[in-house]
């Protein structure tokens, strides 16, 4: 039986957690709240909580202020940032929530099932025996599906009977189930079937004598010109074709260089390529270089990779991290097959048992630590973070671009060691603690510390913002040491926005008299910028002269987004 019928209680496994914490890359003192409830859980999607008082459970805004469900006998976080909710005891009384807490599914399933972001399935049950069943629930209880209704973006799409269910797996819009007999079926947004016959989990299928690429939830030929998907409707948006990178449509986006295209390792504009000594890398989708191959592995099954443009990568058998956009190298000191690896980190153990940690953004730590809690690196998590703890008891929470949220030893900070988890809302907004009443205590105290909205890594990912990285396989220069500073305590060498070593802040330097040629301010003040977006605060740069523009390489009156000649990007 699936673990709402069959492990009613699950949601208590969850009372083991000590601190959900959620990341904020904005600066200034968060507001903070002290929750009034027996249990609280974070829902890292949506930044809202699930909360249980006088055994009743709610969805309530991040402050705990405000509720924005009804109240429900049982409840639990869903994948996808979806709740899962029950309103009584019995058959087909479970439903589904989105991360606000309004209403999906109403309360008549007996099972649900989160499918993706998408798409979710509402099981409607009956009675059955021993020697025929779906599911098994409770106290030797047997049931089978009456029907299934599907769901897609909260909208009833259709339902199916039981012969045409089995389970089901969904690439973008289009949904493919697996039927009784095994044989699979594909259906669009409406549940009307395709006119193809499906493959197990193949969203595309290559007729390899008359090369035409076949979609195979629409049953359209896709990659040419007759084809209608849109980018947001599929998985897969990119193919090769002669040499080249062509969009759905089989618009030619660029010619690839000297070497192989990887469809597993292409995501989204990053398109995963190898050269003829077996070797991986990446270009963007004007073809240039961004990270040079040199890799005997990447990984793209970190999922944080998508938002935060770090993949993890392992050069001459040492494990790092390589940003997407411009090849920079992290770590690489450490064998691969000793490190631990998170979402955005790395650990491995020193000789003397103390755990070294490396940022995907900055590095190897200075410090070393008794414990590190991070994100799992199959989260999807936008912003991962990690909780350290060092030898003397204290805490910190720092992100994977090596920014100290909370500074070791901050005034927020839960009794010394008392954590086993990490909750990360993917907007940044939200750190909320637990640790006990009194020792020993099975009853805790929650605070919840709220920042000012920070921009999203994930957001304002534009083609142009992505197609920024480096033309040639080149190293990338290191940074100006000039860029470095120095915190108020003495600690040297700092490069992000608080000191590596204590957590201090950066100071503010002095305005610059006057702005440089070719750079803007942003709507919020911050000067120097170059790129499309506020280095500072995300920012969207403002619409000026659109005239023809002068590329970095020198190459006059463009018109376009690219150069036409080098094909750089606009600066």
């Amino acid at each position: 039986m699936k673990r709402f019928l069959s492990k009613t209680r699950m949601i208590l496994i969850m009372c083991f957690c000590v601190l959900l914490i959620t990341v904020s890359f904005a600066d200034g003192a968060p507001s903070v709240y002290q929750l009034d409830f027996s249990y609280v859980e974070l829902n890292h999607v949506s930044g809202t909580l699930l909360t249980r008082k006088d055994n009743q459970y709610q969805v309530y805004t991040p402050d705990g202020q405000t509720a924005l469900s009804a109240e429900y006998p049982d409840a639990y976080v869903e994948d996808m940032g979806f709740f899962k909710v029950r309103d009584s005891d019995g058959l087909n009384n479970s439903g589904l929530l989105d991360g606000n807490g309004s209403i999906v599914m109403p309360t008549v399933y007996g099972e649900i099932e989160v499918i993706s972001d998408r798409w979710q399935a509402g099981i409607v049950l009956k009675s059955a025996t021993a020697d025929n069943y779906d599911y098994k629930g409770p106290a030797g209880s047997f049931y089978l599906i009456d029907r299934v209704d599907l769901f897609f973006r909260g909208t009833p799409a259709g339902s199916l009977d039981r012969l045409h269910w089995k389970d089901a797996y969904a690439c973008g819009d289009y949904l493919q189930v697996r039927n009784r007999d095994e044989s699979y079926t594909w259906y669009d947004k409406e549940l009307h079937q395709s006119p193809v016959d499906g493959y197990a989990y193949l969203e595309y299928d290559n007729n390899y004598l008359t090369g035409d690429i076949v979609h195979m939830g629409s049953g359209q030929k896709a990659f040419c010109a007759e084809c209608t998907l849109r980018e947001d409707e599929v998985d897969r948006c990119r193919d090769f074709r002669e040499g080249n990178i062509v969009d759905l449509q089989g618009n030619v986006l660029c010619h690839l260089p000297d070497c192989d295209p990887v469809t597993y390792l292409t995501k989204g504009n990053w398109i995963g390529v190898r050269d003829r000594k077996g070797k991986y890398g990446y270009i963007d989708l004007t073809g240039k270089r961004t990270v040079p191959c040199e890799y005997e592995y990447i990984d793209t099954l970190d999922d944080s990779f998508q938002y935060t443009g770090y993949a993890y990568a392992v050069k001459d058998g040492k494990g790092g991290f390589v940003n997407l956009r411009t090849g920079e190298e992290t770590g690489f000191e450490y064998n691969d097959k000793a490190l631990q690896r998170y979402a955005g980190f790395l650990t491995v153990e020193d000789l003397d048992g103390s755990i070294i940690v490396v940022c995907a953004g900055t590095g190897t730590l200075p410090g070393r630590y008794t414990k590190v809690t991070a994100n799992s690196m199959y989260s999807g998590t936008a912003n991962p973070t990690a909780i350290l703890q060092d030898a003397e008891g204290r805490c910190g929470v720092i992100s994977c671009l090596g920014e100290w949220l909370l500074p070791m030893g901050s005034e927020y900070e839960p009794v010394s060691g008392v954590y086993s988890s990490t909750s990360v809302s993917d907007d940044g907004t939200v750190i909320l603690t637990r640790k006990e009443k009194s020792s020993g205590s099975s009853q805790y105290e929650y605070t919840s510390l709220i920042f000012e909205k920070a921009p999203d890594p994930a957001e304002n990912r534009d083609e142009e913002s992505l197609n920024t990285g480096v033309i040639t396989d080149e190293t990338p220069a290191p940074a100006d040491p000039d860029e470095s500073w120095t915190c108020e305590n003495g600690h040297e060498g700092n490069t992000g926005k608080f000191c590596s070593e204590c957590g201090a802040p950066k100071p503010t330097p002095a305005p610059a008299p006057a702005e440089a040629a070719g750079t803007w301010t942003c709507e919020n003040g911050h000067e120097g910028n170059t790129g499309k977006f506020c280095a500072e605060c995300g920012a969207p740069k403002p619409a000026g002269d659109q005239g023809p523009w002068t590329c970095e390489n020198g190459h006059e009156g463009n018109t376009g987004k690219f150069c036409a000649e080098c094909g750089a990007p606009r600066p």
